[in-house]
């Protein structure tokens, strides 16, 4: 009987039922891939951001103490993405890629700040701004003379032997820079001012339905009006239509949830903050649709308990959105499928040490 579920674990079952058996029951890590690091370094900079500079939790790292002091201009967020960014590569064994992208970022911003500036070359022929001033003409013969495309060469091909795996087409040292550059800046520049208001970071919180416990974690906990307010960041390129964020299954938990600084019923609203693109936040407000909640839960109780993992891209048309999942490397990559390759006697005992009851395990 299952008793409790995490919401990550609700959405991956609900999302596919192979996702929930590669990451729940066969605890299988998910493959890193270049657009995940990127949103994990995002992420991780944000959260310590909050820790050191709006909650005052904790002292600045002496590394970003020093970056500050080489450059005061810089704000202290852009030193904690790039600092993360070269935790990362250290861990790879590759701290020597680090300089060589620091080097190409600093070289693509130099080229792409004129167009932010403006001036008639850098302008389309009406004198309206680029909006995707790397694809340009103009972009491309500068590039060529500051040497970017050797060096981009050099970074693709040690990127190769990183444990990552980019998208068809896409370059660690393209997305290093504009993470670096534009997606930092506009992140600055939208960054709300929570100093004092910021109560915990990486918040656990709990919801019934049903008779199950559900444990979810948000972002955030602010209290920049009178109430509580858990924050969940976004990293898409804009916002999302309002009734995706009420039928989202995490902002309903949120809002029926408790926590350690809130009884349940307390969570009147939550907010969304989309950290890329469109940087801004949306309030949502309650109540939460607990009869939503309630029945895909039960659904979702009533399908592990029977052991029906099947993947998704058993339909094609489901099969683009099996290409946004990492976990579709084990599933269709190589040109096999999960199918021809479980073994369902080994399936079905993992299923049965998952459903055993608690007292038996």
């Amino acid at each position: 009987m299952v008793a409790r579920l995490t919401l990550d674990a609700l959405q991956d079952f609900v999302f596919c039922p192979m996702r929930y058996w590669w990451r729940q029951l066969a605890h299988l890590q998910e493959p890193e891939t270049l657009d995940g690091v990127a949103q994990t370094v995002l992420r991780e900079a944000i959260l310590e951001y909050a820790r050191i500079y709006w909650t005052e939790a904790k002292p600045e790292p002496p590394v970003v103490h020093q970056a500050m002091r080489d450059n005061p201009e810089t704000h202290h967020l852009q030193v904690m993405v790039a600092t993360l960014w070269g935790y990362r590569l250290v861990d790879w064994g590759q701290a020597e890629l680090g300089r060589l992208l620091r080097q190409y970022a600093r070289a693509d911003a130099e080229i792409v700040i004129n167009f932010v500036r403006g001036g008639e070359e850098y302008r389309r022929p009406d004198g309206s701004p680029y909006e995707a001033p790397r694809l340009t003409r103009v972009y491309e013969k500068l590039a060529r003379e500051a040497g970017l495309p050797e060096m981009k060469q050099r970074i693709d091909e040690a990127a190769s032997q990183l444990p990552i795996k980019p998208r068809k087409g896409q370059s660690l040292a393209d997305t290093y820079a504009q993470v670096n550059g534009e997606m930092v800046a506009d992140l600055v520049a939208g960054l709300p001012d929570w100093k004092g208001k910021v109560l915990a970071v990486d918040v656990p919180f709990i919801t019934r339905a049903n008779d199950i416990e559900l444990a979810g974690r948000a972002d955030l906990l602010v209290q920049v009006e009178r109430r509580p307010e858990l924050v969940f960041l976004q990293f898409g390129h804009r916002f999302l239509p309002f009734k995706a964020y009420k039928n989202d299954l995490r902002i309903i938990a949120a809002l029926l949830s408790a926590g350690e600084r809130w009884e349940q019923g307390q969570m009147n609203s939550v907010r969304v903050f989309n950290v890329i693109g469109e940087v801004r936040q949306e309030r949502i407000y309650g109540p939460g649709r607990r009869e939503r909640l309630e029945v895909v839960v039960e659904m979702v109780r009533r399908a592990i308990e029977a052991g029906g993992y099947l993947p998704r891209f058993l339909r094609f048309e489901t099969y683009p959105t099996c290409l946004a999942c990492p976990y579709q490397l084990y599933c269709i990559e190589g040109g096999g499928d999960i199918l021809e390759r479980m073994d369902p006697a080994g399936h079905a005992a993992i299923s049965q040490q998952d459903n055993r009851p608690k007292e038996e395990q």
